[in-house]
């Protein structure tokens, strides 16, 4: 921004003082000069601009005397005054049209109430504008917070990649936006740095605002070529349910974590969540779970221990061990079968049983085995029938070759001794399952 008193307005002064008469300025011009460069210098010789580029005049409201050498002249555009824009503003004589004072400044919007919407109001001084070329920021209004539409996302980010502000990389582009929420007559601004909570290296919390989001953004040391975001809006965004006291981080209605007014956490995802840890402790009291389908893989050991009664309630249960499997109570086992049992087992089958085993069937009891054996570790009771049978043998043997002292050998005597040989026939039939 730059201000200079006119050629023309030194001479005009020298006059009025000569004729004794007062030097009055009384009239601001408001214009819009295209392509106008508030950082040059300006010609003190420079006249109105033309017509078509003037968009509007107003009497000065306020005079008064700064310093012996200076005085201030002040207007107020009030809020029934717009809509237009303006960059060259000028303090003049009304009656001469000698011009006192020219200013160009960087391009400002004035807007009056329409549509319900309050207008703005802007009053400045001559000496304001001295100030603003000193301060030109302040002229910008880069001191105070604007809003601003994100436009697009320059680029992703990667692990490792190096934010400077040269290329800040977590940024996104965006467009100024006027007090009246349109567009600003700037162009886009490229890579703004987004706000980011709990940074660190590689670290903090991250979101890509979607494009459309309304942002606060701000200016470092007031200098429009250092613009960062300080935080995202709502506006023109849908709301979640949200009660107060509650806290909510959501991506969309399915995805979200909840911390409810009482304490409780509530999160879900209609996707997936995945988690990584290299140790995990879960404490709570109580536990439920719904689950559709469960697969577990556990590549060392896995350790239960139940200080209660442990259930588990299936449709169908299935344990298969490439090992040992070991089962072990201090008291009472119990297995009921509503229907059939069948157990298979490669080599051995053993059972010690400390007292008294029963084995009770309602219909018939099998025991089918090559050699059986039952009785004590010594004794096989199955031997019993083999020794029946030899003494069948012999007794035959005795019945069939034994005399009286008045007859001879009985008349039966050859059907005994097959009796004795069909023992023996038993004998060999039965003797290979007897152990």
């Amino acid at each position: 921004m730059a201000s200079v008193i006119t050629v023309d307005f030194e001479k005009w002064k020298a006059q009025q003082a000569v004729a004794g008469k007062p030097v009055v300025l009384d009239e601001f011009v408001f214009a819009y000069v295209p392509d106008l460069d508030p950082a040059l210098a300006i010609n003190r010789d420079e006249k109105l601009p033309a017509e078509s580029y003037i968009v509007h005049r107003q009497a000065v409201n306020k005079t008064g005397l700064a310093s012996e050498n200076a005085v201030a002249y002040s207007v107020t555009l009030g809020t029934e005054t717009g809509h237009f824009d303006f960059n060259w503003i000028g303090l003049i004589n009304k009656a001469s049209g000698i011009i006192g004072m020219i200013t160009h400044a960087p391009t400002q919007k004035k807007i009056k109430t329409a549509n319900k919407l309050t207008g703005q109001s802007q009053t400045r001084t001559p000496m304001q504008r001295q100030i603003d070329a000193a301060y030109p920021e302040l002229s910008a209004g880069l001191h105070l917070p604007k809003f601003a539409r994100i436009e697009a996302h320059p680029e992703n980010t990667v692990s490792g990649d190096i934010s400077d502000p040269f290329q800040p990389r977590y940024a996104v582009d965006v467009q100024l936006l006027a007090d009246d929420g349109q567009d600003a007559a700037v162009p886009v601004y490229h890579a703004v740095p987004l706000p980011l909570p709990m940074a660190g290296s590689e670290s903090g919390m991250f979101q890509y605002p979607p494009v459309g989001t309304v942002v606060e953004i701000a200016f470092e040391a007031g200098r429009p070529d250092k613009p960062f975001i300080r935080q995202t809006l709502s506006q023109g965004n849908t709301l979640p349910d949200i009660k107060p006291g509650e806290q909510l981080q959501q991506q969309r209605a399915e995805v979200s974590q909840r911390v409810t007014q009482e304490g409780h956490w509530i999160r879900q995802t209609d996707q997936t969540i995945n988690e990584s840890s290299m140790h995990r402790e879960v404490r709570a009291d109580t536990e439920t779970r719904t689950i559709v389908a469960r697969e577990t893989t556990i590549q060392a050991t896995d350790k239960t221990t139940v200080l209660g009664t442990s259930t588990l309630l299936a449709g169908a249960v299935q344990q298969i061990a490439d090992g040992d499997y070991s089962i072990a109570t201090s008291s009472n086992f119990v297995a009921s079968v509503g229907k059939e049992a069948n157990v298979e087992v490669g080599q051995k089958l053993i059972e010690k049983i400390g007292l008294l085993k029963q084995s009770i069937a309602g219909a018939r009891q099998e025991i089918v085995a090559p050699v059986v054996w039952v009785g004590s570790q010594q004794i096989n009771v199955m031997q019993l029938m083999l020794e029946t049978l030899e003494m069948v043998k012999e007794l035959s043997e005795l019945a069939a070759a034994h005399t009286h002292h008045n007859t001879g050998t009985p008349e039966n005597a050859s059907a005994i001794r097959n009796t004795a040989y069909k023992s023996d026939e038993l004998k060999q039939k039965y003797s290979p399952v007897i152990g």
